[in-house]
């Protein structure tokens, strides 16, 4: 798919001048950009389906793996370059594209997943269970934490899982679970991620605050939205 806005012309396509990567089963060419501006063209690895290269955003379901549909990476990476350049009308450049998209490409959730993986690993020993705590001890990409959370919704004991949510909201790090929550809740199917071009538009749009008031209504909206974006100046220091 092709498309122009202002003086810009780009797509996103499957690279076949480069070898195919693995692709959750099979292999694929990767995804790229090409970008012409100002009779100028550059070409760009496409950053959201590198990050859905991940295993642990294959889709499984009843023993079996499934891969996530390249279309629907396609359509998010469109919907990212298109706001991009939306918000350039005036001063769009090559460089400030690369610089905007390296950075509104950046998934949240990936990015808190290992602070979170160690809280539930100090959570687990508090609560005498050490060998499981063990499970979280080392970073992986197989699983998705926050699916193995939502299992162990139904693997604990009601209290228990209880006070693991409550705890991971009161202690000082990133609302991971609540977030994960917001981003399937945003985008309903099986790529579930929160980019901080999507946390951008739910601060403009109030969608976070409209999601807390519908399905956490006891939780402090402000504690929450202030600690995500106390994280995400950490993580992109200087931007």
């Amino acid at each position: 798919m092709e498309r122009k806005t202002y003086a810009v012309t780009y797509k996103v396509y499957s690279n076949a001048r480069i070898k195919p990567v693995p692709f959750h089963g099979t292999s694929v060419f990767p995804l790229y950009i090409q970008m012409t501006f100002d009779r100028k063209t550059t070409v760009y690895k496409c950053n959201l389906f590198e990050l859905f290269l991940k295993p642990k955003y294959g889709i499984r379901e009843t023993g079996e793996a499934f891969r996530p549909d390249l279309l629907e990476i396609i359509k998010r990476e469109e919907k990212l370059i298109e706001w991009i350049i939306d918000k350039h009308p005036e001063n769009f450049s090559l460089d400030l594209f690369k610089k905007e998209y390296d950075h509104y490409s950046i998934d949240l959730l990936n990015e808190f997943e290992p602070v979170f993986r160690g809280f539930m690993r100090t959570f687990f020993q508090g609560e005498g269970l050490p060998s499981f705590a063990d499970v979280f001890e080392k970073d992986t990409t197989e699983r998705s934490l926050a699916w193995i959370l939502d299992d162990m919704k139904l693997a604990l004991k009601p209290d228990l899982y209880k006070k693991l949510f409550e705890y991971s909201f009161k202690e000082y790090m990133p609302p991971y679970p609540i977030l994960f929550q917001f981003a399937a809740w945003l985008s309903p199917g099986s790529l579930t991620s929160l980019t901080i071009m999507d946390w951008e538009n739910s601060k403009k749009e109030m969608g976070f605050l409209n999601f807390m008031n519908a399905y956490h209504p006891d939780k402090d909206f402000f504690a929450a939205f202030n600690k995500t974006n106390a994280w995400l100046k950490a993580i992109t220091p200087g931007f």
